[in-house]
Parts: C-alpha cells; sequence; structure tokens
C-alpha cells in the first residue's frame, strides 16, 4: 500500500509537472516594433503564437545617383552597390525599378557590407529617394538601417498613438533616414532548409484586406502605408466605411488618410455617405471621430449633395453629425424642399 501511495504522489508529480511545461509552452510574448512621432508611439504588434517575424540590419549611405549599370547602382564619391531581387527599390514605399531613379537624384542606400559581389562591392538592401537635405542633422546622424517583416495568422495590429489602431496580415517595417510602415495582405515565412533556407515576404494589396479603427468608424481597405516623417497613414481603396451608433452609417470613397498629429480621417475621392433616409455625397469628407462630426467638400461644379425623404441640399462645404444624421450648409448653400 505505501509503495502504491508512493508511486501515485510520483505519476500526479509527472502530471503536474508536464501541465505546467504546457502552460509555459503556451504562454505567448508579443513582439513589438516601435516608431515615434511627436511624442506619440507607432507601434507594430503581433497578436497570437502563430506569428513569423524577421529583422534584417545594414549601414546607410547617402549619395547622388551616378549610375545603373547591369546589376550595379553607382553613387557619386560612394562606390557601387549590387542588387538582385532580395533588394528593395522603393519610391513614396512602393515598389520601383532602378531605371526610375534620374542620375543626379539624391539617395538613401542600406547596404549589407557582408554580402559582396566578386568585385568587393556590397550588397544593396534598399534604395529610396531621399527626401530632405543631406546636410540635416537627423538625415547626417542616421548611419545603421533595419527592417523588419512581420506576419501573422490572426492579423498584425499596428497602433497610431492611443487614438486609432489597423490590421493587417503583412507588416513591413523601414527604419532608416526614411521610416515606413506598410501593412497589406500577404505572409513572410521561412522556406527551405540548411544553405538553401531563406525567407519568403509576399506583400498583396487586397481589396478589404486592412482595416483601420478610430472611436465608433471602422474603415477598409486593400493596403496602408505610413510615412513617419509627415504622420500620414494613407490607405488605397476601394475604401468601405462603417460607424456603430443608434444610427449606423455605411460610407464608400477612392482612399483614405489617417494624420496622427490631427487624428483626422480624410476621404477623398467620390465619397458617399449612407445614413438610414439620408445619402450624401462629396469630393472629400474629414471625419472628426471624436467630436462626432464629419466636414463634406465640394466645388461649385461639384457640390457637395445631401438627400433625404425631406428634401435636398447642396453646398461647397457641409457639415455632417455622424450620430444624427443632421447636416448644416457652410458655404455655397443651396435647397430643395419637399412640402
Amino acid at each position: 500500500m505505501t509503495s502504491r501511495r508512493r508511486l501515485s504522489r510520483w505519476v500526479f508529480g509527472l502530471l503536474a509537472l508536464g501541465i505546467s511545461l504546457s502552460l509555459a509552452q503556451e504562454e505567448f510574448y508579443p513582439t513589438v516594433v516601435e516608431l515615434e512621432r511627436r511624442g506619440k508611439k507607432i507601434e507594430a504588434t503581433t497578436v497570437s503564437p502563430d506569428n513569423y517575424w524577421v529583422n534584417f540590419s545594414g549601414d546607410i549611405v547617402l549619395g547622388q545617383l551616378e549610375a545603373v549599370e547591369g546589376s550595379l547602382v553607382r553613387l557619386k564619391g560612394q562606390g557601387a552597390y549590387w542588387f538582385n531581387g532580395e533588394s528593395r527599390i522603393l519610391r513614396e514605399g512602393r515598389p520601383a525599378k532602378p531605371g526610375d531613379f534620374k542620375a543626379g537624384e539624391w539617395l538613401e542606400v542600406a547596404f549589407n557590407s557582408d554580402r559582396k559581389d566578386d568585385k568587393g562591392n556590397a550588397f544593396l538592401m534598399r534604395m529610396a529617394p531621399l527626401k530632405k537635405s543631406a546636410q540635416a542633422e537627423e538625415v547626417k546622424n542616421k548611419k545603421s538601417y533595419q527592417y523588419f517583416a512581420m506576419s501573422d495568422a490572426k492579423r498584425i495590429k499596428v497602433t497610431f498613438g492611443k487614438d486609432a489602431t489597423a490590421f493587417g496580415n503583412l507588416v513591413l517595417i523601414d527604419k532608416g533616414v526614411e521610416e515606413l510602415v506598410r501593412l497589406s495582405d500577404g505572409f513572410a515565412r521561412e522556406v527551405g532548409e540548411g544553405d538553401d533556407r531563406k525567407v519568403e515576404i509576399e506583400a498583396k494589396a487586397t481589396p478589404s484586406s486592412v482595416e483601420v479603427v478610430q472611436g465608433k468608424s471602422k474603415a477598409f481597405g486593400s493596403e496602408l502605408i505610413y510615412d513617419n516623417d509627415t504622420g500620414d497613414a494613407k490607405v488605397a481603396g476601394p475604401i468601405k466605411l462603417e460607424r456603430s451608433g443608434d444610427k449606423p452609417l455605411n460610407g464608400n470613397a477612392n482612399a483614405l488618410t489617417y494624420n496622427v498629429d490631427d487624428e483626422t480621417l480624410l476621404l477623398s475621392g467620390q465619397v458617399r455617405l449612407t445614413q438610414k433616409e439620408r445619402t450624401t455625397s462629396a469630393q472629400s469628407a474629414v471625419v472628426r471621430e471624436k467630436d462626432g462630426v464629419a466636414y463634406l467638400y465640394g466645388t461649385k461644379e461639384a457640390p457637395v449633395t445631401s438627400e433625404s425623404k425631406d428634401g435636398k441640399v447642396r453646398g461647397t462645404k457641409l457639415k455632417y453629425n455622424l450620430d444624427t444624421g443632421d447636416v448644416v450648409v457652410l458655404e455655397g448653400i443651396e435647397g430643395e424642399f419637399q412640402d
């Protein structure tokens, strides 16, 4: 009997240990990559254990383009850098070709000196136009470059201060002179084994794959590109807008921009808002979610138009109460009302 009791305790001890180990293995620690703008943090965070992330590091050189020759980019007085399909050639956050750049253009080149061609040229990791003067202190002091790719089956979360949050399956982050966040559909993963192992990254602009949330408003688009220099997060369309409340609102637009500093949503291009029996069309709209209002803009030739069962109003500038659906024409008023 004694030996059985000891055996039982030993078995239960192993079971308890197994449960503890299992719980420890399931504990999840998110990966966070951070930028900062005017005291506000822009953070990309993995949200589930089913994620993959990778970080590449390099050095930065600034220079004027001398020529693109075959697989080499030459900078005036800075030597040459070799590139291939892995190199990221960007303009305004989007893929470009080396041939798109003109001689004399100032460039930011991130390179890896550990990867050299047979002539000793360092590998070009990333190339982009230099927006600021090469003599600016914040530019001259940038010597290192980091590139992060983060993928999560349950979508990466990107927060813009405490006011807005965006979600997408893949985020690519550049931390150099130019600091960019690109959020989209797609994946990052490791493929192959041994010496053939490599990182595969595929970003896709898929309609409604990116979600932006601010207060009661949600907007869906195909990809988001945030530029930390301007504070603008630009979302490519088609844009679908949803707003919850007693009077839910739906909308459409060609594009959307969230500004981190102003904490506003700018809808642009064929803006259309529908709420209960009211339909409003405009060329652009600024949504101030905290105030519960939107300002819609048009021109004399193409005015803002808001129509309900009670009639139709037009103007070049209109104030829209997002909670009640009430409208006030602020400029260029015209109206047609039902008796």
